[in-house]
């Protein structure tokens, strides 16, 4: 029934734009009339100026001509009428799209949803026109450490991150999607430096240059609490889908979160991530959504790898954390892990 609306919108609107054209073209072809008739009465001379013949062909050119005039008046008009109400038939059947899909919310599960909450589903997961079918992260977590101008030693965690996924325009018209990254900006000046964006591959072309290093540099040191990097867009057809990876470094206390969650909806998301640390450390993760994550089994504390079971919504994800490991979980010596576990 929505779509039955929208669709009805649409058809008037080229229904509209049809006519506009006609009436041009009549426009265009009266002129043609105007000045072809002129060469015809001009090439008769002056001593046929009087004739009944001239008058006639006179009085046809200009009416042709006012004719022409007319219609150029009249498209006029319309263009503006059609722009002064195009946002009102827009809100209109934006308005019955809404109570539709009030009503049908209501038919369907016996709900009386509020209007706010069933338009905040509508727009943010029946609407969008991008999904993700696959999210792949990589933490890889290491020592790092900096010397503080008291002459004290910082100890921190490197994490680099290396996400590829896979994105669909499931609408039947092409979309724009903007690439970009958004980074947490370290509140300690000596750990920003160890901040940086190592690859970003948008359908197997990398997009990174000296601009973005640059970039990043001076937006660090704004002490935003995000440093956002755009990379541009990426035109995405109608059922096309493209791979987009990013590669970067961030700068994590020694006992810290990372928090990811996905803008669009996704199929899957799979997080492995690989403790460097010297000590060690203890890792755990949980799902920013109602169901549980897969939990693949831990290789000897250093190898960790979760899995969501079923679509992850807009604005869902994974948060995971680490802290330093009780001496009780030191390792002796870290062996390979074995073949096939890691994909």
């Amino acid at each position: 029934m929505a779509n039955s609306v929208a669709t009805w919108g649409k058809r008037y609107i080229k229904k509209v734009a049809s006519r506009k054209w006609l009436l041009l073209l009549a426009s265009v072809t009266f002129f043609l009339i105007y000045f072809l008739l002129d060469i015809v009465i001009s090439a008769g001379g002056q001593e046929q100026s009087h004739s009944i013949a001239h008058l006639m062909l006179e009085f046809i050119s200009h009416s042709a001509r006012d004719l022409a005039i007319s219609l150029v008046v009249a498209i006029l008009l319309i263009v503006s009428i059609e722009n002064a109400h195009r946002q009102h038939l827009d809100d209109s059947i934006q308005e019955k799209v809404e109570a539709i899909s009030e009503n049908v919310f209501r038919g369907v599960f016996g709900t009386h949803l509020p209007t706010d909450y069933v338009k905040r589903v509508v727009d943010d997961i029946l609407r969008v026109k991008i999904i993700r079918d696959h999210i792949n992260i990589t933490y890889t977590l290491s020592d790092q450490s900096e010397n503080l101008p008291d002459g004290s030693i910082l100890s921190f965690v490197s994490v680099e991150a290396d996400a590829t996924f896979c994105v669909r325009n499931i609408s039947s018209e092409s979309v724009e999607i903007p690439i970009f990254l958004a980074l947490p900006n370290p509140y300690v000046e000596e750990m920003k430096r160890h901040v940086r964006i190592l690859d970003v591959i948008v359908d197997g072309d990398s997009r990174i240059d000296t601009k973005h290093h640059a970039d990043l540099k001076y937006n660090l040191a704004t002490n935003k609490q995000l440093v956002r990097i755009d990379f541009g867009s990426y035109q995405l057809l109608p059922a096309q889908k493209t791979t987009i990876r990013l590669v970067y470094a961030m700068a994590k206390e020694a006992e810290d979160t990372e928090v990811f969650r996905t803008a669009l909806a996704t199929e899957k998301i799979t997080i492995q991530a690989f403790d460097r640390t010297s000590g060690g450390l203890e890792l755990h993760a949980e799902a920013i959504r109602p169901e549980n994550l897969s939990v693949q089994p831990q290789y000897n504390h250093t190898v960790y790898r979760w899995e969501t079971m079923a679509y992850t919504l807009p604005w869902q994800g994974i948060i995971f954390w680490w802290k330093r490991r009780s001496p009780s979980l030191q390792l002796i010596a870290e062996p390979t892990p074995p073949n096939g576990f890691i994909s």
